[in-house]
This record gives structure tokens, C-alpha cells and sequence, in this order.
């Protein structure tokens, strides 16, 4: 039960070397209807002047708290484990900073957590994020508003893509993301998929909550080159993706892996001897012949798409 005062959504944002793009995400918070929330943002040593900007917020009446937390630069993951030990809200939720909410997103996620805040089985609740507030970045089922689904199950429910979680605090404290040693970066959907794999679902809602594009310089961008440079932490993610997730994408998974673990260099013994999944190298083999397979009948519909759109 929240105490009074305490904020129902922590707004987690790591950043570096954004201060521009910070304004933006500021300003969305600014307008917001419903200001039971608090913003934290963990830089991770950024030498862009962020502090000097985020120091001028804080002598504004902005309605919300914001908590800054500077640290040595060590890529998203420890900053958002950073984020999650400062947050005191019931709910969280990850703010990249170079997205920016809708102008009602906070009083829908606060409308949507009241609904399922008092069954533990719901783990949290999730919108949508657009390129615009009308050009949504991923799916959702026709003529449906609301589904119930776990993180696995709902791929095969219609709900593909990234959605804008607000997930249980203590979730997120209990299934920290892992940190490699010189490495920077791992992909989030495991720490979903770990939560769901112990009974807990989310209530899916398609609205656009958040709005964001894929920058040149962002990470959703450049994630091949990201995976190859953080080889250990994607092969986490692989493991992970191939122990959770629904036929045929853990099986496309273990390919996509093995085609960056080529790429670098490594034979498929070697490759064999870095991944630990259930089946061993003969796994391996089969994962990889049904990627070059999804690979092809994608590149096909893709090119069929445009003949027929020309």
C-alpha cells in the first residue's frame, strides 16, 4: 500500500551524453495531468553539461520530485540497476532519453495500475510506444483494447514488439540486469521474460503512451554492432531467449547468435563451447538452419509486399 506522498511511478531514465534530448523528455513530465510520479535520472557520466541543465529543473516548481544520480560511465544496465535501488514508487517505469511521454500517459499508467495493483499476479501494466501518437511502433490484436498476457505468451497473442512497461518496483529489484566485465550493454527482454516465467502476467493496452524514434546514435539503431561488442552479455540474452521464449523465435534466436559469433571470427566448435543451451551443439545446428529459413521467407514477404505495393 502506498503511504501518502509516496509516487506511484518511478520514471527511470539513464542517460549519456543527452542534455538536449533531456529537455524534451522534461518537458512531456511538465504537462502531465496526473504528477503522482518521480523522475529519476541516472547519469552515467555524461561530460555534456547534464548536471548544469537537470540543476536548473530542480529550482523549478515542476510538480514532481527528480532525483539526479551521476556515476562512472558502465553502459545502460548498471544505470538502471542504479535507478532501481534510488526509486521509492510502487511502479516503474523506463524513460530512454530520447523518448518522451503523450500528454496523458502518466493518469492512463496510474488508471491502469489501479485496476490490477491488488492481484499479485499481475506483474505490472503496458502501453504502447509510437513514432507519433498515431504511428504505433508495434502491434497489437485487431479489434481488441486490453489483453491479459505473460511476457512469453505474448508474442503469440498479437502483442509483437517493444511495449512501455510499468512493472512492480520490487520485480525489478529482485530481477536486476546482469553486468558483464568490460562490457556495456545486454538487451532487457530477459529480466521480462524471468518475471513472467514465475507466473506473473501484464495487462496490455493500445495506447500510445510514449513517443520515441530509432537515432542514429541510440542503441536499438546500432544493436548488431552492440551485440558483437558486447558479446557476453548477448549471449546471455541468447540463452535466455532460447530457455523462455515460444517456437520458432528461441530457435531463431541461437541462429542470430551464432551468424554474430561467425562474425567475429569463432568456428562453431568454439562458438559451441560459449552458449549453454538445452541440446548442446546439435541445438545449435538446428537453430541455426531455421534462421537462414525465417531469414529467407522474411527477405521474400518483405520483397513480395513491395511488388505487390509498386
Amino acid at each position: 500500500m502506498a503511504e501518502q506522498n509516496q509516487p506511484i511511478i518511478s520514471f527511470i531514465t539513464p542517460t549519456y551524453n543527452r542534455r538536449d534530448l533531456l529537455t524534451r523528455a522534461y518537458k512531456s513530465l511538465l504537462i502531465q495531468s496526473d504528477k503522482r510520479f518521480e523522475w529519476i535520472i541516472v547519469d552515467d557520466g555524461s561530460i555534456d553539461n547534464t548536471k548544469e541543465i537537470v540543476d536548473s529543473w530542480l529550482k523549478e516548481n515542476s510538480g514532481f520530485p527528480i532525483k539526479y544520480f551521476w556515476k562512472e560511465n558502465g553502459g545502460k544496465p548498471s544505470a538502471l540497476n542504479t535507478g532501481f535501488s534510488i526509486a521509492t514508487g510502487e511502479f516503474a517505469s523506463i524513460i530512454d532519453s530520447d523518448e518522451y511521454l503523450t500528454e496523458d500517459a502518466a493518469r492512463k499508467l496510474i488508471l491502469w495500475i489501479d485496476e490490477i495493483k491488488d492481484n499479485a499476479i499481475f506483474a505490472g501494466v503496458a502501453g504502447m510506444r509510437g513514432f507519433s501518437e498515431t504511428h504505433p511502433r508495434s502491434s497489437f490484436p485487431k479489434n481488441k483494447s486490453v489483453v491479459d498476457a505473460s511476457d512469453i505468451d505474448r508474442d503469440i497473442k498479437g502483442l509483437r514488439g517493444d511495449k512501455q512497461e510499468a512493472y512492480r518496483l520490487e520485480l525489478f529489484k529482485t530481477h536486476p540486469f546482469p553486468i558483464f566485465e568490460n562490457e556495456k550493454f545486454v538487451q532487457e527482454g530477459p529480466i521480462f521474460w524471468q518475471i513472467a516465467g514465475k507466473g506473473y502476467i501484464v495487462r496490455f493496452y493500445n495506447e500510445i503512451i510514449i513517443i520515441g524514434d530509432y537515432l542514429e546514435d541510440g542503441l536499438t539503431y546500432n544493436i548488431n554492432e552492440l551485440r558483437a561488442k558486447n558479446f557476453k552479455g548477448y549471449t546471455w540474452y541468447a540463452e535466455e531467449c532460447f530457455k523462455y521464449r515460444r517456437f520458432p523465435m528461441n530457435w531463431y534466436s541461437v541462429g542470430a547468435w551464432l551468424e554474430i559469433a561467425g562474425a567475429k571470427g569463432l568456428s562453431f566448435k568454439e562458438a559451441s563451447a560459449k552458449i549453454n543451451i538445452k541440446g548442446g551443439p546439435a541445438a545449435l545446428r538446428t537453430g541455426a538452419v531455421l534462421y537462414s529459413v525465417l531469414k529467407l521467407i522474411k527477405k521474400l514477404f518483405i520483397r513480395e509486399k513491395h511488388e505487390k505495393a509498386d
